[in-house]
């Protein structure tokens, strides 16, 4: 196998990994950033919303960097959208005008200036980024994860990563099983921390929040694209999360409130919620969604969207 070395070995080119690339970068050391994906950004390229902000972001509250990946934003549609006046001139611009967040941004965006912002580094070779590959194991020393095993997810080939430092920067921290590291899941007792708010009784550690998979949809009248479910009534819950396992969706009437999607099966990574509209009988979601625009005339899709697939 091929190796590679740098000062920072990081796993995971999501927020917190690019955000590790650059900082060991601007510090004058090497870093490899791999990603498992085809696109590095994770939350901000995409989750398919806006990113989650807190109410006084524009003011305080962020690092330097992330306020300067804000301002490249504005600045990216400045540059290159025909913007109004108005807009170009405002400092607090919010490309997508939405109230979700006070930057509401397309994910390529986000994408180009990620890219954008780790050019310089990757030019004088103090970045290496590594698309498609995942971590397959990791080799430890005492305490200390001294080497990782990617795998490019295209070629099958297999690279050995070592560095001084390792990080694991994976959405479910992929390194803590592969290199045997000691962790907890979910929600700690208070007899086992002491903390004050902890929880009382035993430590439940499937107690963890959900994820939520927004999708983009486009209603097309008097077409149909339902997929078959594998039984009447459940949905295979689908691979648009990569690295989960499958989840049935059981889609439950409840006479006079909204259905209730419901999770069964075996051994569940995330739980997949999906809150939909009361239907005569039960069906799969994409003809749930499909009910749910009809009976919302004109204001049909971005309403069905919001209260089927993303409550």
């Amino acid at each position: 196998m091929p190796d590679l070395d740098a000062d920072v070995v990081i796993v995971g080119g999501g927020v917190g990994g690019v955000a590790a690339a650059l900082a060991v970068a601007a510090a004058g050391y090497r870093a490899i950033l791999t990603e498992s994906t085809r696109w590095i950004g994770g939350q901000l390229t995409s989750q398919a919303v806006p990113p989650d902000e807190h109410p006084w972001v524009e003011s305080e509250g962020v690092t330097a960097r992330y306020r300067e990946f804000r301002n490249r934003v504005r600045d990216y549609y400045r540059r290159n959208y025909p913007l109004t006046d108005a807009a170009h001139a405002l400092d607090t611009l919010n490309p997508g005008n939405g109230l979700v967040s006070a930057l509401c941004h397309e994910p390529s965006v986000a994408l180009a200036v990620l890219h954008e912002m780790l050019a310089p580094h990757r030019a004088a070779g103090r970045i290496r980024i590594l698309l498609g590959h995942a971590p397959e194991s990791a080799s430890v020393d005492g305490d200390r994860i001294d080497g990782v095993v990617v795998r490019d997810l295209d070629s099958g080939q297999r690279t050995v990563l070592t560095g001084r430092y390792v990080l694991d920067a994976t959405e479910l921290g992929d390194l803590l099983e592969l290199a045997g590291v000691e962790h907890v899941t979910g929600a700690e007792s208070a007899h086992d921390t002491g903390e004050p708010h902890a929880i009382d009784g035993p430590a439940q550690p499937l107690d963890q929040q959900a994820f939520s998979v927004c999708y983009a949809l486009e209603y097309r009248p008097g077409e149909h694209h339902m997929i078959d479910a594998e039984e009447p009534g459940v949905v295979d819950e689908i691979g648009l999360v990569e690295r989960v396992h499958t989840v049935d969706v059981v889609v439950v009437r409840r006479e006079g409130q909204r259905a209730g999607g419901i999770h069964r099966g075996a051994r569940v990574d995330v739980l997949v919620r999906l809150v939909v509209v009361a239907a005569q009988e039960v069906v799969p979601q994409h003809e749930i969604l499909r009910q749910a625009v009809l009976e919302r005339g004109a204001r049909g899709v971005e309403t069905a969207v919001r209260d089927v697939l993303c409550p």
